[in-house]
C-alpha cells in the first residue's frame, strides 16, 4: 500500500468515524464518487447538467461534488458538513423558502444553469484523481441513496440519466387570459420526477406537482397588452429533476391576451318563411364592447326540425324538414311546434365566443284532403235519405267528418266515419208536393266538411232528394206577415191562374212593353239608389197599441174626397218613407203595418217639416215652411186603411193609381225565407204604355192611346225552365206562374219592361242580390196576359173570387 493509499484509507476511516457507525468499512478497497449528471436549459437529457438538490426551496445543495483541493474554497471544511447538509436538505423537502401558490417551487433558472455549469467544469476539468476522503463521502452518499446489498459494505457505483421533457402550451382563455401548460417528463431510469417553475415576468404560475401548470397574467399586463401590442408575450422556465442529479429545463413561451369582453348579441333579422318551401333567411347581429373585429362561425348544422347554414357574415338560411312543417300545421300545434331555435356563434379577434339564439317560424305545410259523397234515394214513406262521405288524405292524417245538424228543410246526422242521415221536415215535404214545388224545393243541399287536423279541409256538397208528402191531405199553410194573412185566401191575391186563357191582346201588349226590343223584368228595390234615394217602398211595423195621430191632407187638389181616409194613423217617430233611408223621393209613400190589428195604413206624397230630411234645396225650404205652419204634424195627399182580413173595397181612400192595396202585392223577405210565395205580385209600367183599367183595379192613370189597362195580370209561361236559377229566384218565378203579377201603378213615361214591386227594407242577411240580378234577366217575352175578370165574385164590391 502506497503512502497515498494509506492516507486515503486513514481518511476514509476518519470520515466514517466522523459520521458515526452507520457505515462499516472493511478491507483495503477504494470508494469512488458517483459520476455527476449534467443538464442544460434546452431540455436535452444527453447534455450535462448540474446536480440540484431535491429540495422545496431555491437553495442549490451540492451532492457529492468533486472539486480540486487547490481551487475549492471549502478545502478546509469537514466533508461531513456536506454529507450532513445533503441529508438535512433531503429530509426538509416539505419546507419551502420561496413558495408560490402552495404547490410550485419558484427557482431562478439562470442561477441553476450557472451552478450546474460550474459544477460540471470543476468535476471534469481536473486531471488529478479525487481525494480519497471525497471519494469515500461520495460512496457513502451513494450507498445511502440506493441501499447496500450487504450492511457495512459500500455500494457499487450506479449510473443515472437525466429525464427528457415535452412541453405543451394550451390556447389562452380569451376572457380570463389563463393558459394551461402541460410539462411531461420521461425518465429513462424510472425515477420519480419533480417539476419546478420559475417566476414569469407578467403573471404568476401555479401547478399541482404533476407537471400541470396554470399561467395567469396580471390585470395590468393585460391592460397594457390592449394598448401596446408588443407587450403580448411572457415566458418562464420549468425544471424537471429526477432526485438523483438528473435535471432538465424547458422554457415556456406564452401569449398574453389583452383585457377582453365577449361579443354581445343584438336583435337578429329574421325574414318570413317562403310559403312554398318554408325557407327562412336572416342575419344574426352582434357588437363587441372592445371594438374588436367579429367573425361569425360558418357552419351547417342539423337542428331538431331542420337544417341551418350560417355564413361568415352572420347571414343564415334555415330549411325546415317536411315533418316539421306538417307538424306545425297541426291544429293542436304549440308555439314550440311552430318554431325552431338554433345558435349562431360569433367570435372576436381573441377567440371570445358568444352564441346568439335565433328563433325562426316554421311555415306550416299540409295537403288538404279530398272528399266525395254518395246518397241513396229517399224512403217514400218517411223521406229518410242515407249516404256516405268518403275522404282521402295524401299525408295519411286521420280525418274528421262534420256537418250541420239542420237545414231549412230537414235535419242532418254526420257520423264519425262519414256516414250521413238526412230527414226532411214536414213543411218541406208539403212544399215538394204542392203547387209551389220547384226543382229547388224538391231537393236539399248541405255541406259535409272533412278535416285532417293540420289545417286542411275539404267540403263536399251533398244533394238529397225530398220525397213529396203524398199521404197528407194538408196543403202548405198560407204565408203571414206580422202574424196576419195578407188578404183572405178567397181573393184574387191568392187565386191560382194557371188554367186561365191567354188574352188575344197578349202578344201586342208584350211587344208594346218592349218584348221585341229585349226588355226584361226589373227588380230594383232595396239598395238600388237613384240620385241618392233608395228604390222600393219600405214598410214600417208598429204594435197594436202604438199611438195614432191625425194627418193633414192638403198636398192634393183638395183636403177631402174619395182618396182621403182622414182617420188617425199610427206613424212611428222618424219613419222610413219611399226613397229612404237616404232621402224621400218619387211618390213619397209612407206605409205602416199595425200588428194585432192587421191593418195596412198607406199614405202617399207625405211631408213633415221636422221628421223628414230634405231632398235638395227646394225640399229643405218646403220643410221650413211646413214646420213654421204645422210644426211636427204629418201632411199628405191621400191615405187609406186596408183591413187584411177583408176582401171588400175600403169605404174611402187610396194611395196609388189602381186603388189596390199595395203591401199584399209586394215581395217580402220573410216569404223568401219561407221558401214559397203564395200570392199575386205587383208590377208597374211606364205611364205612356198604359190606358184605362180592368178588375181587380178600380182606376187607372195611363196616358197611352191604346195601352195596357191598369189591373191587367201577366203570367209567366209554364214552359219556362226554373232549374237554372237560385232557389229564391225559383220561388218568385213559380209565384209568377201560379198567381201572376198585376199592373197596379205607373212609373215615369218613356221606359220599357215590367217593374216588380218589393219591400225595400228587411233584406239583410238574405241572398236577395242574387235573386234580384237573376230576376232582372227574365225576358218580357216569357210573359202572357190572362183574363182574370171572369174570376171575380162581384167586381163592384170587392176582390173575392168565385
Amino acid at each position: 500500500m502506497s503512502a497515498q493509499q494509506r492516507v486515503g484509507w486513514v481518511a476514509g476511516v476518519a470520515a466514517s468515524a466522523g459520521i458515526g457507525a452507520a457505515v462499516l468499512l472493511g478491507g483495503t478497497g477504494t470508494a469512488t464518487a458517483d459520476a455527476p449528471s449534467s443538464a442544460s436549459d434546452t431540455g436535452d437529457p444527453s447534455s450535462g447538467a448540474a446536480v440540484r438538490g431535491d429540495t422545496d426551496h431555491d437553495a442549490v445543495t451540492a451532492s457529492a461534488e468533486s472539486v480540486d483541493a487547490d481551487e475549492d474554497p471549502r478545502d478546509d471544511e469537514d466533508p461531513r458538513d456536506d454529507v450532513a447538509g445533503q441529508t438535512v436538505s433531503s429530509a426538509s423537502s416539505g419546507e419551502k423558502t420561496d413558495e408560490i401558490d402552495d404547490a410550485v417551487e419558484v427557482a431562478d433558472a439562470d442561477e441553476e444553469a450557472a451552478a450546474a455549469g460550474a459544477t460540471e467544469s470543476e468535476g471534469t476539468d481536473s486531471g488529478d484523481p479525487a481525494p480519497a476522503q471525497t471519494q469515500a463521502v461520495a460512496s457513502l452518499m451513494s450507498s445511502a441513496r440506493r441501499g447496500s446489498a450487504e450492511p457495512g459494505e459500500a455500494a457499487a457505483e450506479v449510473p443515472n440519466s437525466a429525464p427528457s421533457v415535452t412541453t405543451s402550451v394550451g390556447v389562452p382563455d380569451p376572457l380570463s387570459g389563463v393558459t394551461n401548460i402541460a410539462v411531461t417528463g420521461l425518465d429513462p431510469d424510472g425515477d420519480q420526477l419533480r417539476y419546478t417553475a420559475a417566476r414569469p415576468t407578467f403573471g404568476r404560475v401555479t401547478g399541482d406537482g404533476t407537471g400541470a401548470f396554470t399561467y395567469t397574467p396580471t390585470s395590468f399586463s393585460r391592460l397594457l397588452a390592449r394598448f401596446v401590442p408588443f407587450v403580448r408575450s411572457d415566458r418562464f422556465a420549468v425544471t424537471v429533476s429526477d432526485g438523483r442529479g438528473g435535471v432538465t429545463s424547458s422554457t415556456v413561451n406564452l401569449t398574453i391576451v389583452p383585457l377582453n369582453s365577449a361579443p354581445r348579441p343584438r336583435a337578429s333579422t329574421v325574414n318570413a318563411p317562403v310559403p312554398a318551401t318554408g325557407v327562412v333567411t336572416g342575419k344574426a347581429n352582434a357588437t363587441d364592447p372592445n371594438w374588436d373585429r367579429l367573425t361569425f362561425v360558418a357552419s351547417t348544422v342539423d337542428t331538431a326540425k331542420g337544417r341551418v347554414t350560417v355564413n361568415g357574415n352572420g347571414t343564415f338560411i334555415y330549411t325546415p324538414t317536411a315533418a316539421a312543417r306538417h307538424g306545425a300545421a297541426a291544429a293542436a300545434a304549440s308555439t314550440a311546434d311552430r318554431t325552431d331555435t338554433f345558435r349562431v356563434a360569433v367570435a372576436d379577434a381573441y377567440g371570445a365566443v358568444t352564441e346568439i339564439p335565433v328563433t325562426v317560424t316554421i311555415s306550416p305545410a299540409n295537403v288538404a284532403p279530398t272528399a266525395t259523397a254518395g246518397v241513396q234515394n229517399p224512403d217514400a214513406a218517411t223521406g229518410l235519405v242515407a249516404g256516405t262521405v268518403i275522404g282521402t288524405d295524401a299525408d295519411g292524417d286521420g280525418l274528421t267528418y262534420s256537418g250541420p245538424t239542420a237545414t231549412a228543410k230537414g235535419t242532418v246526422v254526420v257520423a264519425a266515419d262519414g256516414a250521413i242521415t238526412y230527414r226532411p221536415n214536414e213543411i218541406a215535404r208539403r212544399i215538394a208536393a204542392s203547387v209551389y214545388s220547384t226543382p229547388a224545393s224538391r231537393s236539399d243541399t248541405f255541406g259535409v266538411t272533412v278535416t285532417d287536423g293540420h289545417g286542411g279541409s275539404a267540403t263536399v256538397t251533398v244533394t238529397v232528394a225530398i220525397a213529396p208528402d203524398t199521404q197528407s191531405a194538408a196543403a202548405v199553410p198560407p204565408s203571414t206577415f206580422c202574424g196576419c194573412t195578407l188578404m183572405p185566401t178567397d181573393t184574387i191575391f191568392h187565386a191560382d191562374i194557371r188554367g186561365l186563357p191567354t188574352l188575344s191582346e197578349s202578344n201586342s201588349w208584350i211587344e208594346l212593353l218592349g218584348g221585341g226590343r229585349g226588355a226584361t223584368l226589373a227588380a230594383r228595390w232595396g239598395g238600388s239608389e237613384w240620385m241618392g234615394s233608395t228604390a222600393g217602398i219600405p214598410v214600417n211595423v208598429v204594435g197594436a197599441d202604438h199611438p195614432t195621430e191625425d194627418v193633414v191632407f192638403n198636398r192634393g187638389y183638395s183636403t177631402t174626397g174619395p182618396g182621403i181616409d182622414d182617420r188617425p194613423y199610427a206613424i212611428p217617430d222618424r219613419p222610413l218613407v219611399e226613397g229612404m233611408p237616404s232621402y224621400p223621393a218619387w211618390d213619397r209613400h209612407l206605409f205602416v203595418f199595425q200588428e194585432g190589428t192587421c191593418i195596412s195604413q198607406e199614405l202617399i206624397n207625405v211631408a213633415n217639416g221636422v221628421e223628414l230630411p230634405g231632398a235638395g234645396i227646394l225640399d229643405i225650404l218646403g220643410n221650413a215652411v211646413y214646420r213654421s205652419i204645422w210644426g211636427s204634424s204629418w201632411i199628405a195627399q191621400g191615405g187609406v186603411h186596408y183591413d187584411m182580413n177583408s176582401g171588400l173595397y175600403p169605404a174611402i181612400g187610396y194611395a196609388n193609381a189602381s186603388q189596390l192595396p199595395q203591401v199584399p202585392m209586394m215581395l217580402r223577405p220573410d216569404e223568401i225565407e219561407r221558401g214559397y210565395v203564395d200570392h199575386m205580385l205587383g208590377m208597374t209600367i211606364a205611364k205612356d204604355l198604359g190606358a184605362g183599367y180592368v178588375w181587380p183595379a178600380r182606376a187607372g192613370d195611363g196616358s197611352g192611346a191604346d195601352g195596357v189597362p191598369m189591373g191587367m195580370v201577366f203570367r209567366l209561361r209554364e214552359d219556362v225552365d226554373l232549374s237554372g236559377y237560385a232557389e229564391s229566384t225559383q220561388a218568385v218565378l213559380r209565384a209568377l206562374q201560379v198567381h201572376g203579377a198585376v199592373i197596379y201603378d205607373s212609373s215615369a213615361p218613356g221606359g220599357d219592361g215590367l217593374n216588380l214591386a218589393g219591400m225595400s227594407n228587411g233584406w239583410e242577411g238574405s241572398d236577395h242580390l242574387v235573386m234580384q240580378r237573376e230576376l232582372s234577366t227574365i225576358p218580357v217575352q216569357w210573359f202572357e196576359a190572362v183574363d182574370v175578370v171572369g174570376l171575380a165574385a162581384d167586381p163592384a164590391v170587392g176582390w173575392q173570387v168565385k
